[in-house]
């Protein structure tokens, strides 16, 4: 990865493109031939590309706590967990438009095509079209913190506060489940035009990056993050990697 774009916000919009994957193909999904509550993805003795970024090149500021955001051609998904969910213009940071959830407060984001898909602080998940129309809502078990699709249709979901990432068939039955560590906090999830997983760490102030067989390939290390939310690599240049900090309300961007 040649450049880091960090963000610093409490609320963060986050959606990435998947690479299309061959269902066939065991070794094209995350870990998707062998259960992986056994599994700690990192493996001290893997070797990885680590990477520090230290210094913000752009600062926004006047959200409300920020959390998750995401970019949807020339535009950046913003929510704000105190707030709104604010759309941007991904070039100056201007503020386009803004929308409401109807209930609780606007958290993990996931947008495809039209739809936006964006949690509350509850079990709820609502659908937004790209202008800001309610569409429908979705009613979960448990509480989650962040939701990815990859292109075979396999849900991605955060468990609160534990190292586990549960994934779920189209039909909604358990996959899988795989561990990022014995002691962690994920955050946001998603994946790269590769299949390549990303996982943003919340103690750590990093984010973790596992191959299609889950191995972990690189570590990037975020010393100047104090309270690290979401993640967001732009779908147009993936050499620029978006990272929430919801200690402050301001939109830090690192090249």
């Amino acid at each position: 990865m040649k450049f880091v774009l960090l963000l610093s916000v409490s609320l963060l919009v986050c959606f990435i493109q998947a690479a299309s994957v061959s269902p066939d193909d065991c070794a094209n999904l995350i870990n998707p031939c062998r259960r992986t509550e056994e599994l700690s993805a990192i493996d001290a003795e893997a070797e990885t590309d680590n990477v520090t970024v230290r210094t913000p090149s752009r600062t926004i500021p006047g959200f409300k706590t920020p959390i998750y955001i995401q970019i949807v051609g020339n535009e950046v998904f913003l929510t704000e967990n105190k707030g709104k969910v604010q759309v941007l213009d991904v070039h100056t940071g201007e503020r386009l438009r803004s929308f409401s959830i109807p209930s609780g407060r606007p958290h993990g984001l996931f947008i495809r095509g039209n739809r936006v898909l964006v949690t509350n602080t509850g079990r709820e998940t609502y659908s937004f079209t790209l202008s800001g129309e309610l569409y429908g809502v979705h009613y979960s078990p448990i509480k989650t913190i962040s939701v990815a699709l990859d292109y075979n249709g396999l849900m991605y979901i955060n468990e609160w506060n534990t190292c586990k990432i549960n994934v779920y068939n189209i039909d909604g039955t358990k996959f899988h489940t795989f561990s990022v560590g014995s002691s962690c906090y994920p955050r946001k999830i998603q994946f790269d035009k590769q299949g390549n997983l990303y996982v943003g760490e919340h103690h750590s102030k990093a984010v973790f990056v596992f191959d299609r067989s889950g191995s972990l390939i690189r570590k990037i290390s975020l010393p100047t993050i104090t309270f690290m939310d979401g993640i967001h690599l732009n779908p147009l240049d993936e050499d620029f990697l978006y990272v929430a900090d919801r200690s402050d309300d301001l939109l830090n961007i690192v090249l």
